[in-house]
This record gives C-alpha cells, structure tokens and sequence, in this order.
C-alpha cells in the first residue's frame, strides 16, 4: 500500500501545473505534502480503497441499532412476554439459540421483534450463511414480509442497513418476495426519509441489487427536496453513494448539492473536504468555481487533519478539477 501511495503521490506531483486548479501561491500543496511526510509513520494504515461504505453506514452500526432495541425493549405498557421475548432476542449470542427462538415463538414476533432479531444475527460470528445461521437468516426473510409496513423510517433504514451488510459479507440472499416489500416500503416512505437516510438506502439497496430505475429517481428527488436540511458529512456521503453504485446524478440534485455545500463550506472536516473532491472528479463533475475556492479553502483550514489517504484523494481530484 506505500508503493501505491508514494507513486500515487509522484504521478500527482506530475499533474500541477497549468492543469491544476489551485491559485499561484497558494498554500494548500504545502501543507498538504507537508501533513502527509508527517503522517507517513503511520503508513501500515495508508490505504486508497473506498471507505465510504462504512462511513456511510455509520447508523446501522452497534451504537445506531442497538439504541434502538434499548428503547424497544424498554418501552412501557407492553405486556410482560412481549418484552421478555424481546431481551432473548436481544441477548442471543449464537444463531442456534435464535433459531430455537424463531421456531418456538416465531408466531409471536412482532415487528420490533424481527428488528431487533436482524441486529442480533448481525453481532453473532459469521457462518457465512451455513449451517444454523443460514436457517434463522431464511426464517427472518419470511417473518419480516409484512411487518415492513409497521417499521417506522428510521427503523426502516436501520433494517435496510443490516440486511445490506449480512449481503455483502455474503452471509445472505435477500428473495424475492422481501426484495420486493422492501422496494415497496422504500417508496410508501418517502416522505419520512432524512437526508442521512437517503445515502444509506441507495447504498443499502444497491448493495443487494434491489435499487430499480424508478426507486432511484424517487430517492434524488427525496435528497433534492430536503437539500436545505443537509449537513456537510450527509452531502459528502450522498454524493459517495451514488458514485460508488455508479448513479447518474440528476442535474437538478447536483445543483441543489452543490449550492448546499457552499453554504455550509465551513463546516465541513477534513476528510469531508477529500471525499467530496474526490467523488465528484471520480463522476468526472466540475466543482461550480465558488464551490472549489471553498472547498480549497476549507482544505486549507483543516490540513493539519487530513489522513495521508485523504491527501492522496485531494491532490488527485484537484489535479483533475
């Protein structure tokens, strides 16, 4: 990986000069080379491989579902074998033991049941889909169809998340049955959707090849009409998720994006600054040149912070800018 890095570096040392879109004099090349030799002892870790998927991720985590399942199992007037049903799942530790709760209490899963039981299956050890884990896994396929419609948006994108991850770890198959509630309930809330939860569906749903032409027009006019509520890290992970499933960006979406980015230019940290850069050179865009002055300047503002990979990104989308 520091071969990679350091001729990644030469060939963009290569590139300034009259094609780099950098103001003569500026600082931002300086500091930037000079933050990376300084980071360079921490070249085990450097790496150029895309890392958005888990930032973008970042609700479905431990911490992201796992607040959730707290407020489900301690929520009040519920009856007594609700919740206790609801902490076994909970606190499963192996998919044999979930699997004796699904085959036994199955028929008494409610909606938060079958969410908590996707966080849980998650959290185990993965058996690649074999074996005991394979069963429950088929088992919550057909428990969660219609109870899809009961999870609120916030629960919605969260499932959506764990199940994408179980695909990509290839520990699951979503049928077709699910795939097509799920297309279903993506749709039914639209409405409801954060900008946060935009970029994680579309990647969620991508991920296991249920993301269709009409649901990805619906999901940029969802993230272009909320444009106005979207922070500086929801930007960079929107823009991310559509490049990285190779999403044509709608023109009236990048406007909308980019107009927010300017507005909100100072709030953006440094590695929001390189994936931003380097998602739009990567869709071959041209930052608007307000835009890219902000951003230089943000970059310029927040060196010292930048990961040697965030560097490398940087100087190769301006070198292309």
């Amino acid at each position: 990986m520091l071969r990679f890095t350091i001729a990644s570096l030469r060939s963009v040392s290569k590139s300034f000069g009259s094609r780099a879109s950098i103001p003569p004099r500026s600082p931002l090349p300086g500091l930037l080379f000079h933050h990376l030799g300084c980071s360079l002892r921490s070249a085990c870790e450097l790496t150029v491989v895309s890392a958005q998927l888990l930032s973008a991720m970042r609700l479905g985590r431990r911490s992201g579902w796992a607040g959730v399942s707290r407020r489900l199992t301690g929520s009040t007037g519920e009856s007594f074998g609700r919740a206790e049903l609801m902490t076994l799942i909970d606190q499963c530790t192996d998919a044999a033991g979930l699997l004796r709760l699904v085959e036994k209490h199955g028929q008494s899963f409610d909606a938060d049941h079958v969410f908590v039981a996707w966080g849980t299956v998650r959290e185990m050890p993965s058996a690649a889909g074999r074996g005991d884990e394979g069963l429950v896994l088929q088992r919550l396929q057909v428990l969660t169809r219609g109870k899809i419609g009961e999870w609120d948006a916030q629960l919605f994108t969260i499932g959506v998340n764990l199940m994408a991850e179980l695909h990509l770890t290839k520990r699951m198959e979503v049928d077709d049955e699910l795939a097509g509630e799920l297309q279903a309930g993506a749709k039914a809330k639209l409405g409801d959707f954060k900008p946060q939860d935009v970029s994680i569906l579309i990647l969620g749903l991508s991920r296991m090849g249920i993301l269709d032409a009409g649901l990805v027009a619906a999901m940029q006019g969802r993230a272009r009409e909320t444009a106005g509520d979207f922070e500086a890290q929801e930007i960079a992970q929107l823009m991310s998720a559509l490049a990285i499933m190779g999403i044509r960006l709608e023109p009236d979406l990048l406007a909308a994006m980019q107009g927010r980015a300017r507005e909100t230019a100072s709030d953006f940290e440094a590695q929001e600054v390189a994936q931003l850069m380097s998602t739009l050179a990567m869709m071959s865009i041209r930052l608007a040149p307000d835009l890219l002055a902000a951003m230089q300047a943000r970059a310029t503002v927040t060196a010292g912070a930048f990961l040697p990979r965030d560097v490398v990104l940087l100087l190769m989308s301006l070198a292309s800018a």
